[in-house]
């Protein structure tokens, strides 16, 4: 009975995913409100699971205890104590951070074969749920001929993002299917995944999905590359189809028009949303420079960049990029901690995806998928809090079942609990009790 509650943790996962994918839309005021409540609820659930995992005497996956987990949670802990824009690295370090307790909770709660499967098919079908909604708010829209199809996120280029992710676990569940039937019905999710995803007219997220198909095809071997393009002909003409006849005119003619401007790009023609993303990644190593080492904290780029521009540019004051986001606010640090974390575990399911244990198509597909968000997260401007739970879940869920019996007294894991809600406490008051708050700090880095 104790071991069957995990599938009650499992169940607040995804609900929490579903809340988090229909109620997320692009407003620095939801950000805000999103990373406290996501961070609120997140920890809420890794209570809940460490308290069975107390009472059930169960392993521990050997992961949880892999120091390259921890250090980006303690770098961005001491982060928040040495940022001078206090407030707003609480707030990001939630953001960013908290979505860790989900990797540790899912590598816990996934035991065998099954339970990665079922794990897949719930993003999945969740996936699926989330993009048909969008797509019939798009269908019935009077400015549906005219508009992109930004979603109910309000950025077209981060929902872009997450269909790559869908688009691959598609595929994986499609090829692996083996009963004709159901391989039918399945090869229609990437079909309309794929029509979806042209109505974004996304320029990042067509590039990620052309990288997330390049780490597929390296995944497997010659054979099955040769197997997978024979599937996925008949998908792709179906999603070939379905762009003739349902997409609308102006939006064919916006693909069009942005290749041709991305060609020209780069054979030298001036831009300015490329331009723009150019410069600001210029700014954030300028600003990088200057505090190499820990940044000025997360958070503080609007106020470093408002001291450093010298062109007049309207729109988001981002670095467009996730590497470059955490580089100029953070500095080395923190900035290699959290790359080392998901590249390490990026390249374990790389070599896990090529062992036999391991060399399912879907696997594969969660993998390619997951290269590829993360990919246009380090291009894009995707610091949505439920991005961040969507990484964390598909990283979880990539790492191999491997577990040992827990050696830490359930005293000193009790003492952690009560540490990690003292710390909640504390870094919810900090802001309130703050003399000067980040206008000061604009000013005395403007004097400088």
């Amino acid at each position: 009975m104790k071991d069957k509650f995990r599938y009650v943790i499992f169940g607040l996962v995804f609900v929490f995913l579903v809340f988090a994918l229909f109620f997320s839309k692009y407003s620095e005021l939801t950000f805000i409100y999103h990373s406290y409540l996501f961070a609120l609820i997140l920890l809420s659930i890794f209570i809940v699971f460490a308290m069975w995992q107390i009472l059930s005497n169960g392993k521990v996956n050997k992961e949880t205890f892999n120091t390259v987990v921890w250090l980006p949670i303690i770098a961005f802990l001491i982060l928040i104590f040495t940022s001078q824009v206090r407030y707003d690295s609480i707030e990001e370090t939630y953001r960013i951070i908290a979505p860790l307790s989900l990797f540790l909770v899912m590598i816990n709660v996934i035991r065998n074969e099954s339970d990665r499967k079922l794990s897949v098919y719930l993003l999945l079908g969740e996936g699926f749920i989330f993009t048909l909604y969008n797509y019939l708010v798009f269908y019935f829209s009077p400015l549906s001929d005219m508009s992109l199809l930004t979603s109910n996120w309000g950025y077209q280029n981060t929902f872009a993002a997450f269909l790559v992710l869908i688009i691959q676990i598609s595929l994986g569940v499609y090829f692996d299917e083996k009963r004709r039937t159901i391989k039918m019905f399945l090869s229609i999710l990437p079909m309309f995944f794929i029509f979806v995803l042209f109505l974004t007219v996304s320029r990042g997220g067509y590039i990620a999905f052309f990288v997330s198909i390049i780490a597929f095809l390296i995944l497997n071997s010659r054979e099955e590359i040769i197997k997978s393009i024979k599937e996925f002909i008949p998908v792709l003409i179906g999603a070939f189809s379905l762009i003739v006849f349902g997409a609308p005119r102006e939006i064919i003619l916006a693909n069009l028009g942005k290749s041709i401007v991305l060609v020209n790009y780069i054979g030298g023609a001036q831009d300015q949303s490329l331009g723009m993303r150019v410069y600001m990644v210029q700014v954030a190593a300028k600003i990088f420079l200057e505090k190499p080492l820990f940044g000025y904290g997360l958070g503080s780029f609007r106020f470093t960049y408002a001291v450093h521009n010298i062109k007049d540019i309207s729109g988001r004051i981002d670095p467009h990029s996730l590497f470059f986001k955490l580089l100029s606010e953070t500095g080395i640090v923190p900035t290699i901690s959290y790359f080392a974390f998901s590249l390490y575990y990026l390249l374990k399911s790389f070599s896990n995806a090529k062992n036999i244990k391991l060399s399912s198509f879907y696997y594969k597909g969660l993998l390619a998928g997951v290269i590829g968000m993360f990919f246009h997260m380090c291009i894009d401007v995707d610091v949505y809090p439920v991005m961040f739970v969507i990484l964390m879940i598909c990283l979880g869920i990539l790492v191999e079942s491997e577990f040992v019996e827990m050696r830490i007294s359930k005293r000193i894991i009790l003492s952690l609990i009560s540490v990690i809600l003292i710390v909640l406490v504390f870094t919810n008051l900090v802001p309130k009790t703050i003399g000067g708050g980040s206008g000061q700090f604009y000013l005395k880095l403007h004097n400088q």
